[in-house]
């Protein structure tokens, strides 16, 4: 990885040390900063920030570094994935920063010893692990099911607990961090080709990303993820953030593809594309209503938010649509619950000046509309399938750019 280094920052004419002080502290987020001094152009970067093997712009803030993503337009979307990946659109995106490298366990651990934060995974939400397909309430960030480095991404954290270091290291830094939108993340993955993986069009392998591969297959055994039992990429579970060199993206962000799943910003709406803002959308106001008994231990909800990029879980994404479940493709969109932990689910941040408000929903769980019984939890989960059948019915037939979505669940 990069050494890292503490930089100055200069924007508008303003000296902002990039460590002059630090606060983890209860202010709504709309009472300091919003990173002006940081977030410029391509003609007007940071100074000490550095020309990357991409040819795009990198600066640190004392053990993060960030990529530079330059304002423009790019394409949103496949025709070649599932109905959620759809329309294809256009997007305009104001430049940003986004992070290299996951956070880390390292850059965690520092987070929670000068806070003393507690994440929703300690407070008895637990963390969802693939070894058994169940919730843990004895494993946490700390002491995952497997063995972990701390130049490892950072897993068992929430959205929550996400946008809490985001507010952390906005404070501490006097930046404008959060987590990046989908369309951020997308841009940043796939930069403006509409490119299936951050490499290009080729296949994974062994050299490109940490994915569903042989380890896999023996820790693990065959299941609908069509493991590739032929590739071995080196590791079983997680892995270093800056192994794969040659799984870049056009701008040099790294694990855009496996290792981890990405936390994302926007609530999850499988029918967004429809009516997607065309400059800096930060998604739907709410996502619809969704109901479902998920697994054993775990409760029902409506609090999807947006994940992207596969993990070290997922599939390599050459089969789109047929393979199910997660993959790696650029292009994929997934959710899941703001307050789930998983052994394969991490975050990075990004330095901007969008508008995110309001940024939090209220921090208490949405009462559980469970029975007692499966049944009626399942019976809601079929009713909503329904629904987001007829909505994707809808977008392939309209390719949803004229028609408005009356059929709602919230």
């Amino acid at each position: 990885m990069a050494v890292h280094r503490i930089v100055l920052l200069f924007s508008r004419g303003l000296l902002c040390l990039a460590c002059l002080t630090y606060a983890c502290t209860s202010e709504p987020p709309g009472s300091r900063s919003v990173g002006s001094d940081v977030a410029t152009t391509q003609e007007g970067v940071p100074n000490g920030s550095i020309v990357n093997d991409s040819g795009y712009q990198e600066m640190s803030i004392d053990t993060h570094t960030f990529v530079e993503i330059p304002e423009g337009a790019f394409t949103m979307g496949s025709m070649h994935g599932e109905f959620k990946e759809l329309p294809v659109h256009d997007v305009f995106l104001d430049s940003y920063w986004i992070a290299k490298y996951p956070v880390t366990v390292a850059q965690f651990e520092s987070f929670v010893e000068v806070t003393g934060y507690v994440t929703d995974n300690e407070k008895g939400e637990g963390c969802w692990i693939e070894a058994n397909g169940i919730i843990r309430y004895d494993l946490d960030w700390r002491y995952p099911n497997f063995d972990q480095g701390l130049d490892h991404p950072v897993i068992c954290v929430s959205w929550n607990d996400a946008m809490a270091y985001a507010d952390w290291f906005s404070h501490r830094y006097n930046v404008g961090a959060s987590l990046p939108t989908e369309a951020q993340w997308e841009k940043a993955a796939r930069g403006t080709d509409q490119r299936k993986w951050p490499w290009g069009n080729e296949p994974p392998d062994r050299t490109r990303a940490n994915f569903a591969d042989r380890n896999y297959l023996m820790a693990f055994g065959p299941d609908q993820r069509n493991v590739d039992g032929t590739i071995d990429d080196g590791y079983p579970q997680t892995s270093p953030v800056d192994t794969y060199d040659r799984g870049q993206s056009p701008y040099g962000v790294f694990d855009m593809a496996g290792n981890t799943i990405d936390w994302n910003y926007d609530w999850y709406d499988a029918s967004y594309y429809v009516r997607s803002a065309a400059k800096n959308p930060i998604g739907p106001e709410r996502n619809p209503i969704r109901r479902k008994f998920e697994i054993e231990g775990g409760w029902s909800d409506n609090l999807q938010r947006s994940i992207r990029g596969g993990a070290w879980t997922d599939a390599s994404g050459v089969l789109s649509v047929e393979e199910g479940g997660h993959s790696v493709r650029s292009d994929m969109r997934e959710r899941t619950d703001q307050y789930s932990s998983d052994d394969h689910l991490g975050f990075r941040l990004v330095i901007d000046r969008i508008d995110r408000h309001p940024r939090y929903v209220p921090a208490s769980k949405p009462v559980n509309l469970e029975t007692g019984t499966r049944d009626g939890p399942k019976r809601l989960e079929y009713y909503f399938d329904y629904v987001s059948e007829i909505e994707r019915q809808l977008v392939m037939t309209w390719g949803g750019t004229t028609i408005p979505l009356s059929i709602r669940t919230d």
